[in-house]
């Protein structure tokens, strides 16, 4: 991933295909990667924010995305630190949150 520094000392990171569309030889990829980082570099910064659960695992959980939302962990290891099957986890984050579970 590219990274770079937006106003404020926030970071942004940029996914793989705009950083290769940056990359590209002279053309309209080039051209749209360039108007597209221009248009993150305006935008404001948000906040993380992750709807809390009922449930008080995926609670913890929540709390521990929102802690660290850079976390390397796969759904597996998720599911496994908080005592979940991984379909469990993905189901019931589903239904509690309205977003689904993913790395």
């Amino acid at each position: 991933m590219l990274e770079f520094r937006l106003a404020k000392g926030n970071y942004q990171a940029i996914p793989r295909l705009i950083s290769e569309l940056v990359n590209l030889p002279v053309g309209r990829g080039g051209h749209l990667a360039w108007i597209i980082l221009d248009e993150v570099r305006r935008a404001t910064a948000a906040p993380f924010e992750l709807p809390i659960p009922q449930d008080r695992r995926l609670e913890r959980l929540t709390r521990a995305l929102v802690q660290n939302p850079a976390s390397p962990a796969t759904i597996d290891e998720w599911a496994e630190g908080f005592r979940l099957s991984r379909r469990t986890l993905t189901r019931l984050f589903r239904s509690q949150t309205g977003l689904s579970f993913g790395t």
